[in-house]
């Protein structure tokens, strides 16, 4: 099934005039308005959904995914991250809901950042993170743990395909209902680590990404070169105790640099700047201090960008959603 995708959106990005099957065809989705929509793929699973009222079924409309933290709710986060009263174009919205399959300790809802197996490896956590740590019930079938503390073998999330039900909410957007053009994906923590997992795995899938406050965990550094045509974006508060942007142990973790992160995706995308410059935007400063910097000109008409911003883990500036819709909309040019 994930090389059927894989070709899907090689053809795509090979032929950027084909036209996706669910244009011309009338949607019955409320518009306007948040709703629940269930996956056809997926027993049990779903995502809160947004079309604006100026959707048309005959204009290919940009999609916009976010994946929320974890032990949160997509719902909860559509209210935080939801951009239906920004300043730029439409989108149709679409917040996944994690799932939480825990057999007795219960670390939430959350994300399979990376394959089941590499997802519990000893190298990424040290007892310090013994009272975080779960075996859901998905990890004991896979036999990748035996129980929860330090017997999850550095577990904490679920082992299902999250991937794949990613992949299958496009896929159902896009076959049956509606006509979408880019695809522009974002995720905070937990699911700010998932959309570097989705990168690496999916390198030509989207348009734009960014991740808030999320970093691969050490050694999980992946950019592949696939990746030069996709614009990658960061935004991380400055006084991060639970996922540093400078790396390094929190809470018995171990993280990659945001620095690392992003200057990997500089060199992928063949920056001019090794290192990077502050850059200019509409919401600099604010009462978040909000500060930009890139890695100058890329290849592709694509960039290389993070902000930093004042605050805790979980912070969020109120000029962050038209920020973010500013870098997709690409008005760093």
């Amino acid at each position: 099934m994930k090389v059927f995708f894989a070709l899907i959106f090689l053809l795509r990005t090979i032929n950027t005039h084909s036209r996706p099957p669910g244009c011309g065809k009338e949607t019955f989705y409320p518009k306007g308005k948040w709703f629940r929509n269930n996956s056809t793929a997926h027993s049990g699973r779903y995502w809160e959904q947004y079309i604006d009222k100026q959707y048309d079924m005959n204009t290919e409309t940009p999609v916009y995914i976010f994946l929320h933290g974890q032990d949160s709710t997509a719902i909860e986060k559509t209210k935080k991250f939801g951009i239906e009263n920004s300043t730029y174009k439409s989108y149709v919205q679409v917040f996944p809901q994690g799932i939480d399959d825990h057999v007795s300790a219960d670390c939430g809802t959350g994300w399979n950042v990376i394959d089941s197996a590499s997802s519990h490896d000893k190298a990424t956590c040290n007892s310090n993170a013994d009272d975080s740590l779960c075996c859901y019930q998905s990890c004991l079938d896979q036999k990748v743990c035996t129980g929860d503390s330090a017997e999850a073998n550095c577990g904490w999330a679920t082992c299902v395909d999250d991937t794949q039900f990613i992949l299958d909410i496009v896929d159902q957007l896009t076959n049956l209902e509606l006509c979408i053009g880019d695809i522009y994906i974002a995720g905070e923590s937990n699911g700010g680590m998932m959309i570097h997992g989705l990168l690496a795995e999916y390198p030509s899938m989207f348009r734009s990404a960014m991740s808030v406050y999320g970093l691969p965990f050490i050694g999980y550094n992946n950019v592949p070169s696939a990746l030069n045509m996709t614009s990658m974006f960061s935004m991380h508060d400055r006084s991060d105790e639970i996922i540093p942007w400078y790396g390094g142990e929190a809470g018995g973790w171990f993280y990659e640099s945001g620095i690392a992160v992003m200057s990997k995706h500089a060199v992928v995308h063949n920056c001019s700047k090794t290192t990077p410059e502050v850059v200019r935007t509409p919401y600099d400063g604010g009462e978040s201090n909000i500060s930009c910097l890139n890695y100058g000109s890329c290849a592709g008409s694509r960039t290389v960008m993070y902000c930093l911003y004042d605050g805790g883990h979980g912070a969020w500036p109120q000029e962050g959603n038209d920020l973010t819709i500013w870098f997709f909309e690409n008005k760093w040019q």
